[in-house]
């Protein structure tokens, strides 16, 4: 077992190189950043990027969350998009979803959550 200085000095390192260089080029060298919810028995949330959406039938991604906004992109039946976060969420019965490169916002009432 280390002693209790020499896990305070790797932990310093560790954190200093984390802030140096990013989780990227750790993990390149093969250290994984800790999940802090794992690590205390707690199932983390689903991530909000991958949630997706059934379509329930023919609607329309609008620019904007309402009737008001732009017709951006029709979406049938069938077809699947999924949730934006990088767009703001009203809650106000519009959600904001992608498809291919296109982005905005769909009437709630049309979608369903896988």
């Amino acid at each position: 077992m280390l002693k209790k200085s020499v896990k305070s000095k790797i932990a310093i390192f560790v954190l200093s190189l984390t802030m140096l260089l990013g989780t990227a080029s750790l993990a390149m060298a093969g250290v994984a950043p800790v999940d802090k919810a794992a690590a205390n028995g707690v199932s983390a949330p689903q991530s909000i990027e991958s949630i997706h959406y059934h379509v329930t039938g023919t609607t329309y991604i609008r620019s904007g969350p309402g009737t008001s906004y732009s017709i951006l992109r029709t979406v049938y039946a069938g077809d699947t998009v999924w949730y934006n976060s990088e767009l703001t969420d009203y809650g106000n019965g519009w959600t904001p979803v992608y498809i291919g490169s296109t982005e905005g916002y769909i009437l709630d009432s049309k979608i369903q959550e896988y």
